[in-house]
């Protein structure tokens, strides 16, 4: 099972050979570049996080993802953790996040929060509509950090 913006949709999960944590769903232009990659690939249905969780109190709860890029389409699903105002600490690789198509959902998705922190500039808050520009910042290589999200 993955987590993903819609319950019960097919995805395509692509297994690294040489990196057990870099397994990712095949989606936007990943899915395409990677066609013709000899990576095993498994269908996998997905479920929405919202209904993973089904929580009615989440108290004082952080919400940790690392999808590889998918971050924007988990969070589509769920909603009723955003809605909250959870915590949440994803990484941030641009390079990963284009490559999905997980840009403008994981910008739309975090819009209602007020502030973000690189946590490799930890002491900088930054406002939330400066999430864009990170990704510039950044650049579209290899590069990632991980920024918590309030």
């Amino acid at each position: 099972m993955a987590a993903g913006a819609q319950p019960e949709e097919a995805l395509e999960l692509e297994l690294s050979t040489d990196n057990w944590g870099d397994h990712r769903i095949a989606s936007g232009s990943n899915a395409q570049s990677q066609s013709s990659s000899s990576c095993e690939r498994l269908q996998v249905q997905s479920k929405r996080l919202d209904d993973i969780l089904n929580l009615t109190d989440v108290g004082e709860a952080l919400l940790w993802i690392d999808v590889q890029g998918y971050e924007g389409h988990v969070l589509r699903g769920a909603r009723a953790l955003l809605e909250s105002k959870t915590p949440i600490c994803i990484e941030f690789w641009p390079y990963a996040l284009e490559r999905s198509g997980s840009i403008e959902p994981l910008l739309e998705s975090v819009g209602g929060y007020e502030a973000f922190y690189d946590l490799a500039q930890p002491d900088r808050r930054r406002p939330i509509d400066e999430l864009r520009l990170l990704f510039d910042e950044i650049g579209y290589g290899e590069q990632q950090t991980d920024i918590l999200i309030l």
